[in-house]
């Protein structure tokens, strides 16, 4: 009997040492700074000082702040961007490069993943050069072509600001969305397809019928962290357009930041950051509870 409970001791001894770091980490990393910053929200903190308490009034003010909202919908069209145009471009790719030999392959590959490892201030830059008005590469096509009437102000003017931060922020993060893919791809079983092409089936029903399904457990955590990464996005935005003009590319993030440490507001800027980890935490969830039946299929 002693034996057995020495065993059972051993075993819980195990289990905890190895889940404690982890825990920690959670605790002190996660939940710490997420309890502390509800505290703050409650107050009307400003830099150091804590402020009175106020209850939900900046919850109250945040949903009448249209700036806010104009976060939300950016992030929003971002998201969709990563979902419909980032991650359907690296999936075609992906299986189109499986198909070269290994030393292509390979030089592709790289090629593809290169931007991932390159400084995102470094990308931002070279797509601010190339957006320049009076001597960036896109305009200067432009006129080159003939086509000087579309030639803009890309990260300046109203109309062209958000597609424009759009359309960097997707090409950044693309490569990451290729590795999702091509990982996801690469290790699809050939005897499969051999079997279906055996069947009948060719072209795009292999990949309706046989590579989406396979493959939807890493697009469901592909849609889920593209949607997070959207609304997390401040970076580029700072680097570029820094939420201008008139607020037109603000994001979550850097509004938060904005409110935070510019206006230091930070018992209003703790309001933002809970309204944030709670729209994640709801995408989560939703999301895998909607894909959680075509996974365990």
């Amino acid at each position: 009997m002693k034996e057995k409970t020495k065993k059972t001791f051993r075993k819980y001894l195990e289990v905890t040492i190895i889940i404690l770091p982890g825990l920690l980490f959670f605790v002190g990393g996660i939940l710490f700074p997420l309890m502390r910053s509800l505290k703050m929200s409650l107050y009307s903190a400003s830099g150091l000082d804590s402020g009175s308490f106020v209850g939900l009034q900046n919850y109250q003010t945040l949903m009448k702040d249209k700036i806010f909202w104009i976060s939300i919908r950016n992030a929003a069209l971002l998201a969709l961007g990563y979902i419909f145009i980032s991650h359907p471009i690296a999936v075609v790719i992906a299986w189109n490069i499986r198909k070269l030999g290994e030393r292509m392959e390979k030089l592709f590959r790289t090629l593809l993943f290169v931007p991932a490892v390159i400084n995102v201030i470094v990308l931002v830059k070279i797509w601010a050069f190339m957006y320049n008005p009076d001597f960036g590469s896109i305009n200067t096509l432009l006129r080159t072509l003939g086509l000087d009437s579309l030639t803009r102000n890309w990260l300046s003017d109203l109309s062209t600001a958000l597609p424009s931060v759009i359309v960097m922020a997707i090409w950044i993060g693309w490569s990451w969305s290729f590795l999702y893919d091509y990982v996801a791809v690469k290790s699809l079983p050939q005897d499969v397809f051999e079997a279906a092409r055996v069947d009948g089936a060719h072209g795009f029903q292999l990949h309706f019928r046989i590579t989406l399904p396979m493959i939807l457990p890493v697009i469901s955590v592909f849609f889920a962290t593209a949607i997070i990464n959207a609304f997390k996005t401040m970076e580029i935005v700072m680097l570029s357009t820094d939420g201008g003009p008139l607020n037109t590319t603000q994001f979550v993030a850097n509004y938060m930041y904005l409110r935070g440490f510019r206006t230091f507001q930070t018992g209003y800027a703790n309001a933002i950051s809970i309204v944030f980890a709670l729209i994640c935490i709801l995408i989560t969830i939703l999301f895998f509870r909607l894909t959680k039946n075509d996974i365990t299929e």
